[in-house]
């Protein structure tokens, strides 16, 4: 078994859009972009346990990431956001240290 990673970004295909689409759609948010983040290439090479026939297989597997516009906040709700923040913060971190 072979494992090989092909690095982006690339433009994402046209299926990925697709997918993009309804994800943004979804939430009410407008489409930005579709980025393509990598490629995750497995080849097989070997025999049958019956026969002894040489084979090869492969696959590839495509991970890429959604950009969809958020709305933005307003500044009251932005303020709310930051206090929740401030004051997990130092317990959030201390935990995640552990």
């Amino acid at each position: 078994m072979k494992t090989t990673l092909f690095y982006g970004p690339w433009q994402c295909r046209q299926e990925f859009w697709s997918i993009c689409q309804k994800e943004c759609a979804s939430g009410s948010y407008l489409l930005m972009g579709c980025m393509w983040l990598t490629d995750i290439k497995l080849d097989w090479e070997g025999s049958l346990v019956v026969l002894p026939l040489p084979l090869k297989a492969g696959s590839r597997y495509g991970i890429w990431h959604c950009c969809c516009n958020y709305a933005q906040l307003n500044p009251a709700g932005t303020a709310v956001l930051r206090e929740q923040w401030d004051s997990v913060r130092s317990a959030f971190r201390r935990e995640w240290s552990e």
